[in-house]
């Protein structure tokens, strides 16, 4: 009967060959005060060190060379971090990691990248993905009142004559966003004075 030859190899020295793939550009959007930022693609690395199992006396360990361990943010001081939420797919999530607000910053660019969890005793197999760009906008939530340039305004008219304009009056609002912070109607609240506003 023919001898076997035993060509095995030990897995605790496999190499780590390839490195993380991620999306060379993410746009992403976070309203102000919220925490989450909706990323477009969706954050997810790729590797082609799969995970394989093999066994190692009678206890079973998985290669961790395809797992996605860490994406880190490099540039710009950016409130955000970005968590890996499962290494083995590699899904990821970005979010605020400090305050974010529209009026102060709408918008912030940054650079990521992708560590797979390959490292060895020195740290020297891990790999790291291409560098991607993350693009974010701040969206504007309505928090701020309008208020009047001045806090009171005065004019004169004479009695029994008509006027095309008397006086003009401005208000503004602090909200970063034409939506929020556009000015759309002046009233009058007083009750029965012979005066009219227009929204100019």
């Amino acid at each position: 009967m023919p001898r076997l030859k035993n060509t095995s190899k030990n897995c605790t020295t496999e190499m780590n060959k390839h490195k993380p793939w991620i999306e060379t550009s993410y746009h992403g959007v976070i309203t102000e005060n919220m925490d989450t930022v909706l990323l477009d693609p969706p954050l997810v690395a790729l590797d082609k060190d799969a995970p394989v199992p093999y066994a190692e006396a009678s206890d079973v360990h998985f290669s961790r060379e395809g797992e996605i361990c860490a994406f880190k943010i490099h540039g710009q001081e950016a409130p955000f971090e970005a968590v890996v939420l499962n290494r083995t797919s590699g899904e990821g999530v970005l979010r605020a990691s400090g305050p974010v607000d529209c009026e102060s910053q709408k918008e912030y660019t940054f650079i990521i990248q992708a560590y797979d969890c390959g490292a060895g005793p020195n740290g020297a197999d891990w790999k790291k993905s291409h560098k991607a760009v993350v693009h974010i906008q701040v969206d504007d939530v309505n928090e701020f009142a309008p208020v009047f340039r001045e806090p009171e305004y005065k004019a004169s008219v004479t009695e029994g004559k008509i006027y095309d304009s008397i006086l003009q009056v401005e208000a503004w609002d602090q909200d970063c966003s034409p939506q929020y912070s556009q000015i759309c109607n002046y009233d009058i609240v007083t009750a029965g004075t012979p005066f009219a506003i227009d929204r100019n």
